[in-house]
């Protein structure tokens, strides 16, 4: 690891176009410091010296978040054993400058990074999600993450797939797994609402790579969920276009654009098999932008509510729960679920990769 460290602060020297004997007069420290922090083999030292850390020193010099750096370079064993274990609980710089700085050095360092991303970037939905609470209108390809992840889905999915740390895919796994059973609660509790479109052949996919017994049990608990009045589901038959796939989300139940409380985002399924991440961009809350995402939802689940007027009665005899549109939305989940193991083994390439 005290080779990226090399990497790391080498970079920097040769930003500000510093030889080490210049660095280390900034730093006020001796050239050998320097030179053992860029040998490829600085190890972390153990105990406190009065006159402070020359690592320390040196990123100041250079404009590098110390515990940013050491934690970017080195094991989390290693940091706890030595006199930088404060950094362990200490938040990362919030700079851009800081950022800049300590960008990853090597291609494993780099891979370690977008992991880390991408799993903030979930944890930025799930606060998204708590601030804007009360509705979802939500357009998707696949089932509702943070309603129907099962434990194997949180606990196998792409960020343990990336390269991070073990503390933080434990902090992330335990981000999702209560996320999803506060949603579920809220829903059960009758505080918030769902209005959900989601495309067929998205779901087709989505059960398709999972094994059979798995893939029941989400779609019993769909059908669960679309006993209770705060969740509506509709399966919209797109054709061979894909959804694109977006949603708004307001803290108030009917939503009112004329307040700050709705947003609109957009989501993206991104990569190829285990690669697969779950790209999320804020679209916005200007009032007029949000009405419009929120309009053509609406379009969407009308068309996918006019497909379940084509569907006979007479298959719907073994469904009495709820209203006509539910329904037939639990008689299509059945259906699909049907035709997806009727042919057979299936050929995993998606697996579980979105969170």
């Amino acid at each position: 690891m005290s080779e990226n460290l090399r990497l790391q602060l080498k970079k920097a020297r040769n930003k500000h176009e510093w030889t080490q004997a210049q660095l280390a007069e900034k730093a006020d420290v001796c050239v050998d410091s320097v030179r053992r922090t860029e040998s490829g083999r600085y190890s972390l030292p153990p105990t406190p010296r009065k006159d402070g850390q020359a690592l320390g020193r040196i990123a100041k010099a250079l404009d590098l978040d110390s515990c940013s750096l050491v934690r970017r370079c080195f094991s989390e064993e290693e940091i706890s054993n030595s006199v930088y274990s404060y950094c362990l609980s200490v938040s990362e710089s919030s700079t851009l400058q800081d950022y800049v700085g300590s960008q990853p050095a090597t291609r494993k360092e780099l891979m370690a990074e977008t992991g880390r991303l991408h799993a903030r970037a979930m944890c930025d939905l799930v606060n998204i999600e708590n601030l804007f609470s009360a509705y979802e209108l939500l357009v998707s390809r696949w089932p509702p993450f943070f309603l129907f992840a099962d434990d194997e889905y949180i606990l196998k999915g792409s960020v343990s797939a990336w390269q991070t740390t073990k503390a933080d895919r434990r902090t992330y796994e335990q981000v999702m797994l209560k996320h999803r059973d506060d949603m579920r609660s809220r829903v059960l509790n009758r505080t918030k609402r769902y209005d959900i479109v989601l495309e067929k052949q998205g779901l087709t996919d989505f059960l398709a790579v999972r094994e059979s017994d798995r893939a029941k049990r989400i779609v019993q608990d769909m059908k669960v969920f679309l006993r209770r009045n705060e969740f509506n589901l509709v399966i919209l038959d797109s054709g061979t276009s894909q959804l694109e796939e977006f949603e708004i989300l307001s803290s108030n139940y009917p939503i009112d654009f004329e307040e700050n409380t709705v947003i609109s985002l957009q989501h993206r399924h991104v990569g190829l098999e285990k690669s697969i991440v779950y790209e999320l961009v804020v679209i916005g809350s200007q009032r007029e932008v949000v009405r419009q995402d929120h309009e053509r939802a609406r379009a969407l689940w009308d068309e996918a509510v006019k497909q379940t007027e084509q569907v006979p009665d007479g298959v719907l005899k073994d469904y009495t729960d709820g209203r006509r549109f539910k329904r037939v939305t639990a008689y299509l989940l059945d259906t699909v679920l049907t035709d997806v193991f009727a042919v057979g083994p299936q050929l995993k390439t998606l697996g579980d990769t979105v969170g």
